[in-house]
């Protein structure tokens, strides 16, 4: 057993320190992965495909959420109230309809009109594929496509043309 944490040490600090942690958290969280793994190859638990590291992989995927659970139990919490931030009271109505014809217009100069309703039903009206067909007669493959090119034609346009609309 040894052997074949030997043979993955490497490659483990590896994958840990490609998630973002630390080198003391990588030391720790690689311990930890260690210590499962031994645990339940010593509970008789067998190896997939006759190598450690999917055994490995699993063990490191609870040791992770544990560490992560605990990290985020142990954050520090304001204890004045007067520290707390204030909740943001959101877009009042007018900005809202505002916001709705500013979408509206920029939908209007960028999709076909088409695509513009299939895109405004799905997204602005929150409808499924289905009662969106239902509704405008047309096959749900139809509704698929549009929207799918609509999709394509904004992801296309520049980011300047999308920040004026956020």
């Amino acid at each position: 057993m040894s052997a074949e944490l030997e043979e993955t040490h490497v490659p483990l600090g590896r994958r840990i320190t490609k998630d973002g942690f630390d080198e003391q958290e990588v030391h720790e969280l690689r311990a930890e992965t260690q210590v499962k793994y031994y645990k339940a190859r010593r509970k008789g638990v067998p190896l997939r495909y006759g190598r450690p590291w999917p055994l490995l992989m699993n063990c490191y995927k609870f040791i992770k959420a544990d560490f992560l659970t605990k990290k985020h139990k142990n954050r520090e919490r304001p204890q004045d109230v007067e520290a707390l931030p204030l909740p943001d009271p959101g877009p009042c109505a007018m900005e809202e309809v505002d916001s709705e014809a500013a979408v509206e217009s920029f939908l209007r100069r960028h999709l076909p009109e088409a695509e513009r309703q299939v895109w405004l039903m799905t997204y602005g009206e929150g409808m499924k594929r289905k009662e969106i067909a239902e509704r405008l007669g047309i096959d749900r493959g139809t509704v698929s496509a549009r929207l799918a090119r609509a999709e394509e034609r904004l992801k296309a346009l520049p980011p300047d043309e999308l920040n004026h609309i956020r």
